[in-house]
């Protein structure tokens, strides 16, 4: 692939300010494709054991399982 084809690639961080958890930093790639310039993939991630980590597992407890349809 030439480099003019290779997709865009940013890494980065950012930090989200939630009500009940409050700030959470998280580190972030953002990712732009070739063949659809105008879509875009971000990925955010924290650090094991951070208390980041334990802010996103205390948000993804309230998530509840699929109800089967």
């Amino acid at each position: 692939m030439d480099r003019a084809r290779r997709p865009a690639q940013i890494s980065g961080a950012t930090t989200f300010d939630h009500p009940i958890a409050g700030r959470i930093p998280l580190d972030g790639e953002f990712l732009t494709g070739t063949a659809e310039p105008e879509q875009q993939l971000m990925v955010l991630t924290s650090a094991p054991g951070s208390p980041a980590a334990e802010a996103l597992r205390f948000l993804g407890s309230w998530a509840q399982p699929p109800q089967p349809t």
